[in-house]
């Protein structure tokens, strides 16, 4: 229990490089992994890899394989970097056939098929679903942004704001933009 609040407390006060080492001992311990997993995770930096997350969620899923949220963050983030994961579209297409109007697994469904070169039945996730792109989370406009410019579109001005800030991206992401532009 003090282990847990010294974690909770410095992540509360911004001291992540400590929160980091109280969580993964928390990790490390059988009866409060999940908890010292899910606290690693969330003391990441926006800004992190995808490399760099996917062994801990890996490790989540590892400890908790029923959770349907680790499964979803970890197929987006191994569709990130692809050529390190080629079976993820098939993951991301299961995720999308169990939650066909769910957001993150429309996104992580047409970031599959994007990947795989299947840039028209990406955007074809996204008809008649009435997103609003002004609430919508980060890496889900990151991913409809590509998906737009593989298929020659033009990127809608409320997302072209949100996206001028490459700096708050993951690298992955921004290779993402990058590629997707010169299709």
């Amino acid at each position: 229990e003090t282990l847990a609040y010294i974690a909770g407390y410095e992540e509360k006060i911004g001291e992540f490089s400590r929160a980091v080492r109280a969580y993964r001992e928390l990790a490390d311990r059988k009866e409060t992994r999940i908890h010292g997993l899910i606290g690693l995770i969330r003391c990441q930096p926006r800004t992190a890899s995808a490399a760099s997350l996917i062994p801990l969620y890996e490790e989540l899923l590892a400890a908790q394989p029923a959770n349907p949220d680790a499964a979803s963050d970890l197929t987006y983030l191994q569709l990130l970097k692809f050529r390190d994961y080629p079976d993820s579209p098939a993951a991301a297409e299961k995720l999308f056939n169990d939650h066909p109007n769910s957001l993150p697994q429309i996104s992580i469904a047409a970031l599959g098929r994007l990947r795989e070169g299947n840039k028209q039945d990406a955007l074809s996730l996204y008809n008649n679903k009435g997103i609003d792109w002004n609430n919508a989370p980060f890496p889900w406009r990151v991913v409809y942004c590509a998906v737009l410019m593989a298929n020659s579109q033009s990127v809608p001005a409320v997302l072209q704001g949100t996206l001028i800030n490459t700096a708050a991206m993951r690298p992955e992401e921004r290779e993402l933009l990058s590629q997707s532009s010169k299709k």
